[in-house]
């Protein structure tokens, strides 16, 4: 039986960090806990600023001092914070989330999430959009049960939206740095610089390392990540900010791990490792290779938000535009190589009724072309009868194979 490693690495090889900080500049007040009472949150699950104890459905909002205090980088982690939420890794570049159960383990650009994730208030419609951006977060909102009301669809699920932190109008800089066992290194950087009295911008880079959990390698993490944002607010009606992101991942990618035929999982044996050979023997495949799995996987985007404010509410215009490049070879299924590219316009325009008085309302469109070219290419073990020493490839093509 095979496994993902990700759970020896959540039992048994969980990094230890240590981290350094540095900040200059002006900083933000925040409330002091100790002084007792709750602290307001204020989030966005419902597409208008609103208190979280008023908002009438079920949400986890996790601050962005919590993800960098446990040194959440990655969508699997975020379960550390979030039981409501099981993320787990597939092959290559996969996430896969579910929410109270309600999820789906189609991963590939062949099928859609049942979970949507946006960044920013953009929808990701592909779930590897979203590897790489879990750094200079304000606060992560997950919303369980089905959210398709405010999300459309693919949100039967819920829903998890990341909000980075936005450019101040004071100059800050903000620096970590966390080293940890594996030779695990994290680092973030942060600065807000002030244009002029109306313009600010917000420079942010984050880059993980570590190498990998399991004996052959795998379940390593190469990424490096940055974020550039201007603000305009000119004390009028009108504000906008303009944002721009790019990750890159490399490594070996996910690994996963025996668990049958004499090995335990928290022994971490991969299946690069000469000790999996026996074991693709008798499953009738060749044995993968130590050293041929990759991933060299690219993702960028820009938006654009406009919020007009009137006295009978406030108009908001988000168009955006995200690519990426995916490529990665992985064992999971016996083997699999996968090349895709995809190309996702969305625009969304919306009015949110002012908070005054008894009823609140909010009317708006959103339009997505997603265009995705891939190959994917599996080997995998016939097990019908005389079959089952059969080696195939099993081809899913549309342009790139």
């Amino acid at each position: 039986m095979l496994t993902s490693a990700g759970v020896a690495s959540i039992v048994a090889a969980a990094p230890l960090y240590a981290q350094v900080t540095s900040q200059s500049g002006q900083a933000e007040s925040t409330a002091d806990s100790s002084k007792g009472g709750l602290q307001d949150i204020v989030v966005t699950a419902q597409r208008r600023a609103e208190n979280t104890q008023k908002v009438p459905i079920a949400i986890d909002t996790v601050s962005g001092e919590a993800l960098m205090k446990r040194n959440i980088v990655d969508p699997t982690q975020l379960t550390q914070l979030v039981p409501s939420a099981q993320i787990g890794q597939s092959a290559g570049a996969y996430p896969v989330f579910f929410l109270r159960g309600g999820g789906s383990f189609s991963t590939n650009s062949f099928n859609d999430s049942a979970v949507v994730v946006s960044l920013d208030g953009v929808p990701m419609a592909r779930q590897y959009n979203i590897n790489g951006q879990f750094f200079d977060l304000t606060r992560v909102e997950v919303l369980e049960g089905p959210q398709g009301t405010l999300y459309g669809r693919n949100a039967t699920g819920g829903a998890i939206n990341l909000i980075p932190q936005r450019p101040g109008h004071t100059f800050r800089f903000d620096g970590v740095l966390s080293v940890g066992n594996y030779g695990a290194v994290i680092t973030h950087a942060a600065a807000d610089v002030p244009l002029n009295s109306a313009l600010a911008a917000r420079l942010s880079f984050h880059s993980s390392n570590h190498k990998g959990y399991t004996s052959d390698g795998l379940s390593d993490d190469d990424t490096q990540a940055g974020r550039v944002q201007l603000a305009y607010d000119g004390g009028g009606p009108v504000t906008a900010l303009l944002s721009g992101d790019i990750v890159h991942q490399g490594g070996k990618g996910a690994g996963f791990v025996l668990v049958d035929h004499g090995y335990e999982a928290d022994q971490r044996v991969g299946l690069t490792d000469p000790r999996a050979i026996p074991v693709y023997t008798s499953l009738g495949l060749a044995p993968i290779p130590a050293g041929s799995l990759t991933q060299n996987n690219r993702y960028e985007g820009t938006k654009l938000e406009v919020n007009w404010k009137s006295d009978l509410g406030t108009l908001t215009v988000l168009p955006a535009y995200r690519h990426a490049d995916v490529s990665f070879k992985s064992a999971y299924g016996g083997g699999e190589n996968d090349n895709e590219t995809d190309n996702q316009e969305s625009v969304e325009v919306r009015f949110a009724s002012n908070d005054r008085g008894a009823l609140r309302w909010i009317v708006g469109g959103f339009y997505l072309r997603d265009q995705a070219k891939a190959c994917h290419v599996n080997r995998l073990p016939q097990q019908f009868g005389r079959l089952g020493s059969l080696q195939f490839d099993h081809r899913l093509e549309s342009g790139l194979c």
